[in-house]
C-alpha cells in the first residue's frame, strides 16, 4: 500500500464528512432525501478528485468508487436506525462504529488498488518525496484536531455537562481547537515539557468555576484529558502507523 495514497484519501474523507458537511447537512440528511442525496453527491465528487487530479488513474477511480458507494450505503443504514430509534442519533456506539467503517472501507480500498495495480499507469505521485510526505502527514494532522474532535467530544462526553455551565459552545470548541493544535506542535517539535504550561494557562482562565462548581471542575478535566488524550493518537497515528 501506498502511503500517501491512503493519507490523501483520509484528508478527503475528513473534509468531506466533516468541514464540507455543515451543521444542517449533518442533522437533516437523516430526515429529508434531497439533504441526503446533496450529502452523498458532494462526497462522490470529493473522492473523485485524485482520479482527475493525477491522470484519470483509474484505480484511483476504484478506490473514490468504493469509498463512496460504501459510505452511501452506511449512511442509509444508520438513517434507517435512526428513524426507528429516536434516541440514536447521539449514539456513542453508532457514531464510533459509523467513522470506523467509513474509514476502513477506504484503508481496504486503497490496501487493494494502490500497489502493484497503481504502477500499470502513469502516475505522478511517485514522484513524491519524503518531505512531500511530510507536509501531507502534517495536513491530515491539522485536518482531523479541529472539528472533528469537537464533534466526537460532543457526542461522547455532552451527556456530562453542567446544566449551570452558561459558557459558549462556540468558544469551548475554540479553546480546544487551540489547545490541541498546541499539542501538536509541541509533538512535532518534541517539546513535552510544555504541555504542563498549556493545561496550567487552561486551568488559570477558569479557576473560579474550578474550586466553586463541583461539576463544572470535572467537566473540565474531562475535556483537558480528552483533548491530551486525542491529540496524542491522532499524532501517533498520522505519524508512526500509517
Amino acid at each position: 500500500m501506498i502511503k500517501h495514497v491512503l493519507i490523501i484519501f483520509l484528508i478527503l474523507q475528513v473534509l468531506s464528512d466533516y468541514y464540507l458537511q455543515t451543521d444542517y447537512l449533518a442533522l437533516e440528511k437523516y430526515k429529508k432525501r434531497k439533504i441526503f442525496i446533496l450529502h452523498i453527491t458532494i462526497y462522490f465528487l470529493i473522492m473523485l478528485l485524485p482520479f482527475i487530479y493525477y491522470g484519470f488513474n483509474f484505480w484511483y477511480l476504484l478506490i473514490g468508487v468504493i469509498a463512496g458507494i460504501s459510505h452511501a450505503l452506511i449512511d442509509t443504514i444508520k438513517a434507517l436506525i435512526i428513524k426507528k430509534e429516536d434516541n440514536a442519533y447521539d449514539s456513542v456506539f453508532l457514531y464510533l462504529i459509523d467513522q470506523a467503517l467509513h474509514i476502513g472501507l477506504i484503508v481496504l480500498g486503497v490496501s487493494l488498488f494502490s500497489n502493484r495495480y497503481t504502477s500499470l499507469v502513469f502516475d505522478v505521485t511517485y514522484h513524491f518525496s519524503d518531505n512531500n510526505i511530510i507536509y501531507l502527514r502534517w495536513l491530515l494532522l491539522f485536518a482531523i484536531i479541529f472539528k472533528p474532535a469537537n464533534i466526537t467530544f460532543k457526542i461522547l462526553f455532552n451527556k456530562y455537562k453542567p446544566q449551570e455551565d452558561n459558557s459558549s459552545n462556540k468558544a469551548g470548541g475554540v479553546i480546544g481547537n487551540c489547545e490541541r493544535l498546541l499539542y501538536s506542535i509541541c509533538f512535532i517539535l518534541n517539546q513535552y515539557t510544555l504541555l504542563g504550561l498549556i493545561v496550567t494557562c487552561k486551568g488559570f482562565a477558569r479557576h473560579k468555576d474550578i474550586q466553586e462548581k463541583a461539576g463544572f471542575a470535572e467537566y473540565f478535566l474531562i475535556g483537558t484529558f480528552y483533548s491530551i488524550i486525542y491529540s496524542v493518537t491522532s499524532y501517533w497515528l498520522v505519524f508512526h502507523l500509517i
